[in-house]
């Protein structure tokens, strides 16, 4: 797969190789709402498009699945790693003026 990156302060960098913990943020926190209901999206085609052992549809994320997981939120936890080694965009938003980044 080869090395992916988490872009961060420094200040955190030091928690994460002190502590060894990486947090993760809920969803509800994230700077756009929209990256869920497209992730959502995404699946449900994917689901759409396979079939079960009998040749059917799967369709795993049915309308009303679909609908009530836009409406509540749920207990999802998200994490951000790139691939790429030097992205002006991550640095920026994550890295800021006393940026690191790990690659793992």
């Amino acid at each position: 797969m080869g090395i992916l990156y988490y872009y961060t302060t420094a200040e955190t960098m030091k928690y994460i190789l002190t502590q060894g913990d990486i947090y993760a943020t809920h969803i509800s926190y994230l700077n756009d709402l929209e990256e869920y209901v497209n992730g959502l999206r995404e699946l449900r085609e994917i689901f759409a498009n396979r079939e079960q052992g009998d040749g059917k549809p799967a369709n795993i994320i049915n309308d009303d699945i679909y609908e009530e997981a836009i409406r509540e939120i749920p207990q999802i936890y998200s994490i951000s790693f790139s691939k790429e080694a030097d992205l002006l965009s991550q640095w920026y938003m994550y890295a800021r003026e006393s940026g690191v980044r790990l690659g793992l």
